[in-house]
């Protein structure tokens, strides 16, 4: 079903009927795209669980956490204790890594004046 040039003012090239705009149709190419339409999201992290569960799995975060934090300051102090001093024995390796994070605190920030090992830990 190709029209040909026989009528005034049409091309000289064969052109489907469908994609004539005086045919009723417009082209594919002339009609402007819509917008896909916006869908709520389906997906939920906590769909279909327990309350409790998240709730625990923010406590573990937060633990884990503190842990994360509370290995950084140990490995930074024994970092200066190693640059102020030299190598720590064991014995005061193992005493900074078990410390409770407000110790930790207070012998960083006595490094600072300390004179002897002895003297960060008193």
């Amino acid at each position: 079903m190709f029209l040909n040039s026989t009528n005034a003012g049409e091309p000289s090239y064969p052109i489907p009927r469908q994609t004539r705009v005086g045919a009723g149709l417009k082209p594919a190419l002339l009609s402007r795209p819509t917008a896909m339409p916006r869908r709520p999201v389906k997906f939920h992290a906590n769909a279909g669980r327990n309350p409790d569960v998240s709730s625990w799995e923010r406590f573990a975060r937060e633990e884990g956490r503190e842990e994360g934090e509370q290995r950084g300051e140990a490995k930074a102090l024994l970092r200066l204790l190693q640059v102020k001093f030299g190598p720590m024995p064991p014995d005061i390796e193992s005493r900074v890594q078990t410390a409770e994070p407000a110790q930790l605190d207070d012998w960083l920030m006595r490094i600072l004046t300390a004179a002897t090992p002895e003297d960060l830990f008193r």
